[in-house]
């Protein structure tokens, strides 16, 4: 009895897709495979999916506000059943032939329980640590460009406390990098949702396709007034 390739090939294909980047591009491209009946692994490099879309005012050509784009793709992505996200998470390694990959992921850690936090905001009201703005204010006419400086930080309060507009809560991480580990965040949480216990994640899934979604290119150095 003979085998025949194609079948061996057909039985040895995994019937998930890794999508590598959670910006608008990737949360499409998910969508689309998702709602085609594939297995979609959604791998985010940073805390949280929407990348710069997210964070934009307006969009060219038709000056849309981009979270009307953006905020029913998240909505969409959190419920469906065929995506699974993971944020936080980088990519370390592809092996395997077509159709039968195992891609090795590792998950950072948070620092917070997402099933406790409840987006209350406490840890970041009592963070000590004051980033620079990446955007600083332009200088005005015959004015000399000056340096930002933590002292001149301001916070904008609004009336009351700051509440999600979607039905999930919000969920805080902690920057490792920027962390001074004072632990008041660990002492303020009222739920005991901040533990530097936590560890990263070492994650193996099987994906016939690995498909890497680029990213918007760093602007140049005179665009913004990017650092």
């Amino acid at each position: 009895m003979t085998k025949n390739p194609k079948t061996d090939m057909l039985r040895k294909t995994t019937g998930a897709v890794m999508v590598v980047g959670g910006g608008i591009s990737g949360m499409q491209s998910a969508l689309d495979l998702a709602n085609s009946g594939f297995k979609v692994y959604l791998v985010e490099s940073s805390p949280a999916i929407g990348g710069k879309m997210a964070q934009l005012d307006k969009t060219f050509p038709t000056n849309d506000c981009s979270m009307c784009i953006v905020s029913p793709k998240l909505v969409e992505l959190g419920r469906h059943r065929n995506i699974e996200l993971l944020t936080h998470s980088e990519v370390v390694g592809v092996d395997g032939e077509a159709g039968n990959f195992k891609a090795r992921i590792i998950q950072h850690a948070r620092y917070v329980d997402i099933d406790k936090c409840t987006g209350c905001g406490l840890c970041e009201l009592v963070c000590p640590v004051t980033h620079l703005s990446w955007f600083p204010e332009q200088p005005g006419p015959g004015e000399k460009k000056k340096k930002l400086k933590a002292k001149d930080k301001v916070l904008i309060k609004g009336t009351g406390s700051p509440e999600p507009s979607s039905l999930a809560p919000w969920t805080f991480s902690v920057n490792e990098d920027a962390c001074a580990k004072c632990g008041v965040c660990h002492r303020a949480c009222l739920h005991d949702a901040v533990s530097w216990q936590k560890k990263n994640l070492h994650i193996s899934i099987r994906t016939s396709v690995p498909a890497a979604v680029p990213a918007l290119l760093p602007a140049r150095k005179n665009f913004l007034q990017l650092p």
